[in-house]
């Protein structure tokens, strides 16, 4: 029955095989293009997406995790589209905003580690100058950020100020609503940079402004740092990376290379209450201002902080300047006995004098040869400028009286730049010069007297600088006073 009926209905049998044919060709065919269609896809990524082997500064990021299960951490995009973060997340440069309203949040980058306190926004940038040269840049919206800048050199961007955190440096960075910018030194040195200046930040150091401090030319930023203060040790990223810790190992580690610097190149001692010499323009790292140096010689170094500066010179001496690594420096500087006052001088590429000031530097060579000191003989600190007050003194007059004493029953006569006083008395106790542009003792520019004091058998007791910084001209020269000093 079921051939018979397959031989007598031969149209229905031809019809059926032809459909189901034709239904498998065009199956497979829609296959096909459906694959032809990825395949395309995947090309043109290929071509045109980039790979994962050549990273552009678009695909730089920094991998976030949020502190714990209950802290809530969003990654905010350019259209202000929020995604919290529950694991980890990638906050990519110059897209977007990484918010923490409340626990932490660690950010990554190789090896540098950014802890972020709860009621914190931070977004990244990477910023790339006119001779291609790429810098990192952290802006801190509001909240804190504990910085550990292990392997990048880090800038931090807040609303009154930026920071310069170093490799192997730590700090934490703290914006108060758009009020007060605030930057805390643990570790290494921070550079502070204003509108208005620079000033680098050592560690144990806080500094804040308000933006009107940040804009006022007025403002000394040296006068704005301040030691840490006990609400700092019940901050919460200062507890939670053990800042107390941290801080006493930076500062023994200060505290022990100031030690070898001084046995081995004649830099600072004291107990640490001198600081680095710090302009606009450039910083000395070596010696500090008001260091005490037990060396005849005296290596000095400094960074420069701008580019603008071709020419350092010390006492109108040219130092050897390094842009390329950005710092100046000046082997075996003489030292005398006493103060010594090193004028700084920095110079853009066409001459022009960009900064100038006074480095300190008190000398206690008890080697030097042809300084004796007598038994029983007074303190060294017996012998005083005590007019004019500041040294160096700084003034646009003309005639400048300097005025001093010294312990009685010692000194027989002194000499001012290898003039020797007339009228000085033998023993006495009291002594003056006058500095008179008319004859020649005071000049435009920086004015180094070296003041010396002989004991009766003619052997150098004590040596004194005193500078005078002669800005501009005064017709009205004193040439009325007394030439010479008298007692």
């Amino acid at each position: 029955m079921r051939n018979a009926n397959l031989r007598g209905n031969p149209s229905r049998g031809y019809s059926s095989g032809r459909h189901h044919g034709n239904s498998f060709f065009s199956e497979n065919k829609t296959w096909l293009v459906i694959v032809a269609l990825i395949a395309a896809v995947f090309m043109f990524l290929k071509l045109f997406g980039g790979s994962s082997g050549g990273t552009t500064k678009s695909e730089n990021f920094l991998s976030v995790t949020p502190t714990d299960s209950k802290s809530v951490v969003y990654l905010v995009d350019a259209n202000g589209e929020r995604k919290q973060i529950s694991g980890s997340g990638s906050l990519y440069a110059n897209k977007g905003s990484l918010v923490v309203e409340s626990g932490g949040a660690t950010a990554t980058l190789n090896a540098t580690r950014l802890d972020i306190a709860a009621n914190s926004e931070i977004s990244y940038k990477v910023k790339t100058s006119d001779s291609g040269t790429s810098t990192d840049a952290i802006k801190v919206s509001k909240g804190m950020v504990w910085a550990d800048s292990s392997s990048n050199n880090l800038l931090f961007e807040l609303t009154n100020l930026s920071a310069k955190v170093p490799s192997s440096a730590v700090a934490m960075l703290e914006q108060t609503n758009t009020v007060f910018s605030s930057v805390y030194s643990l570790r290494g040195d921070v550079q502070i940079v204003t509108n208005v200046g620079q000033y680098s930040l050592s560690a144990g150091k806080k500094i804040s402004l308000s933006s009107g401090e940040a804009g006022n030319a007025s403002t000394n930023l040296s006068e704005k740092a301040n030691d840490f203060d006990s609400s700092v040790s019940s901050m919460e990223l200062f507890v939670r990376n053990d800042g107390e810790t941290l801080l006493k190992a930076s500062q023994t580690t200060d505290s022990k290379t100031k030690t070898e610097e001084t046995t081995s190149t004649g830099a600072t001692t004291g107990t640490g209450a001198n600081a680095e010499k710090t302009g606009k323009y450039i910083a000395f790292t070596q010696p500090t201002d008001g260091a005490t140096i037990k060396t005849a010689t005296t290596n000095i170094m400094g960074t420069l902080l701008s580019t603008d500066v071709s020419r350092v010179t010390l006492n109108d001496q040219d130092a050897e300047v390094s842009p390329v690594n950005e710092t100046f420096s000046m082997e075996n500087f003489s030292l005398t006995n006493g103060i010594n006052n090193i004028v700084y001088k920095a110079y853009s590429a066409n001459g022009i004098e960009l900064e100038r000031g006074v480095l300190v530097v008190h000398g206690a060579n008890t080697g030097t040869a042809n300084t004796i000191v007598p038994e029983n003989f007074p303190s060294l600190k017996d012998f005083v400028i005590t007019s004019p007050s500041s040294n160096p003194y700084a003034t646009t007059d003309s005639y400048v009286k300097v005025q001093g004493t010294v312990p009685a029953n010692t000194v027989s006569y002194i000499t001012v730049n290898g003039y020797r006083l007339q009228r000085f008395v033998a023993n006495s106790t009291h002594w003056y010069y006058h500095a008179n542009a008319s004859i020649g003792t005071i000049k435009e520019g920086t004015n180094l007297y070296h003041i010396k004091f002989y004991d009766s058998n003619n052997r150098e007791i004590h040596t004194q600088i005193f500078t005078i910084i002669k800005d501009t001209p005064n017709a009205n020269n004193n040439s009325d006073s007394p030439l010479f000093p008298s007692n």
